[in-house]
Order: C-alpha cells, then structure tokens, then sequence
C-alpha cells in the first residue's frame, strides 16, 4: 500500500493524461471539434480515403468506435464515405473541404498544447521525456498485447 497513492507514478501519468485531453478538448471546441475528430482527421491528412478498418487499427479503437466517430464527423461535413471502387463491401473515409480547411487551425492548437505543456523545458529536457514515455507506451503494449 502507499503512503501517498496521489504521488503515484502511475497516478501522475494519469493525471497528465486526464488534464492534456481536457486542454485539447478546451480548445478543439474552440474550432468546432471533438478530441477524437481532429485524431481521425490528422490520419486522413496523412492518407485520405482509409478504410475503417485501417483507421481502427492505427487509432487502436474498435471498428465500432471509428463508424460512429466517422458518422459524427459526417454529420458535421469534415469527412464523407465512399464504397471502395474494387471491393463494394469496403467503406472509405475521405475528407471534405470543409475538414481539409481545418487542417492548418488544428496543427496550431496542436502546437500551443505543446507549448502550454512543456512551458520551462529545454530541447534536451524535452527529448528526455520523448525518450521515456515511448518506453513506457512500449512496456504497456508489451504486457497488454502478451496478456
């Protein structure tokens, strides 16, 4: 048992976790966008015309979760479905115009989070942190994916 579960490492990584996804949200609202829109958009910024299941595999969510993520951008007009030309039973996601012109706005909000974030940190001190926290996403995907 510990003395001080709120000074936890695990406790401190989900707290930074719980606040970044409320800072992102804060501002993505300002755009007109959910958290997870502008995930899905930045990997159809990369690649349009995914499919669900490519989307569900690299956001590491159900194909479930990308159909209703992808109905709701839908109805917000950033993205539309496509049958796949050679195989009808493939659904593609591209982007809109409307979601192609929020591309630059999103990188930029993008971009002062990280900046709000790592206010005080130097280059090197901020590398440190790239460096350990890829570790740790490796240990969690190690135990979670041999489980």
């Amino acid at each position: 048992m510990h003395d001080k579960p709120d000074k936890t490492l695990g406790f401190l990584i989900g707290t930074v976790g719980h606040l970044h996804h409320h800072r992102v949200q804060q501002l993505m609202d300002l755009l007109g966008l959910f958290h997870s829109q502008s995930r899905l958009m930045r990997l159809l910024w990369h690649e349009d015309g995914q499919s669900h299941s490519d989307l569900a595999d690299k956001m590491e969510v159900t194909r479930a979760t990308v159909t209703r993520l992808v109905q709701r951008a839908e109805k917000a007009g950033l993205v539309e479905r496509k049958q796949d030309m050679n195989d009808q039973r493939i659904s593609r996601v591209y982007l809109t115009k409307e979601g192609r012109t929020k591309r630059e706005e999103v990188f930029a909000t993008f971009d002062r989070i990280d900046e709000e974030t790592f206010a005080g940190f130097d280059d090197e001190e901020r590398e440190q942190i790239r460096a350990l926290l890829e570790r740790i996403i490796t240990n969690l995907k190690n135990v979670t994916e041999n489980s």
